[in-house]
């Protein structure tokens, strides 16, 4: 049987994907070197989630403005010069 605070190695079928935050936030660090590491990694994880925030917006921004200029250059394309 495992030492209560170790997990276990394979999954229990329950699908559950943990973060660095979630995994750090299980105990408490050893030291101070540790508490920053954990800090730092949890904001990396955060800056992350922000970066792929954007990238989502920009590919919806993109798609917006594409539905718009489409039809708008279309038109200017078969109107007589």
């Amino acid at each position: 049987m495992p030492h209560p605070s170790q997990f276990p190695l394979f999954d229990d079928g329950q699908n559950k994907s943990l973060s660095v935050a979630e995994t750090f936030s299980r105990e408490k660090p050893a030291d101070k070197k540790q508490a920053m590491f954990q800090k730092l990694a949890t904001q990396i994880e955060q800056q992350r989630a922000l970066l792929q925030q954007w990238l989502d917006y920009r590919e919806r921004y993109s798609q917006q403005v594409n539905g718009k200029l489409t039809p708008l250059q279309e038109v200017s394309a078969s109107a007589p010069s």
